[in-house]
C-alpha cells in the first residue's frame, strides 16, 4: 500500500508542475499586466471564500445538507464568483490590442 500512495504524491507533483508550466506560457502571451491580475483573482477569491463561505450557510440551508458542507458549498460558490468577476474584468479592460502597421 505505501508503494500506491507513493505513486500518487509524484502524479500530483508532476500535475501540479505541468500546471504551473502552462500557467507561464499562457501568462507570457497575456501579458503582465493580466497575468498578476490572474494571480490576483486567484488569491481574492480563496480569501473571499474563506472568509465569506460561512455567510451562505443560512440560505443554502433549503439544501438540505449538513452545515459543514454547506459551508464548504458557500465558500466555492464565493470564490468561484469573485474569480470570475476579476478575470473577465480584466480581460475586457486589459484586452491585447493589434499592433500598428
Amino acid at each position: 500500500m505505501t508503494g500506491d500512495g507513493y505513486f500518487w504524491q509524484i502524479a500530483m507533483i508532476v500535475a501540479a508542475t505541468l500546471m504551473v508550466a502552462l500557467m507561464a506560457i499562457r501568462g507570457w502571451r497575456m501579458g503582465v499586466v493580466r497575468q498578476a491580475l490572474s494571480i490576483l483573482a486567484i488569491a481574492m477569491a480563496y480569501v473571499v471564500g474563506w472568509f465569506g463561505g460561512p455567510f451562505l450557510v443560512v440560505p443554502l440551508r433549503i439544501l438540505g445538507m449538513p452545515d459543514g458542507i454547506l459551508r464548504v458549498l458557500g465558500s466555492v460558490i464565493l470564490g468561484l464568483f469573485v474569480f470570475l468577476l476579476l478575470s473577465i474584468t480584466a480581460a475586457v479592460v486589459f484586452k491585447r490590442t493589434a499592433l500598428p502597421t
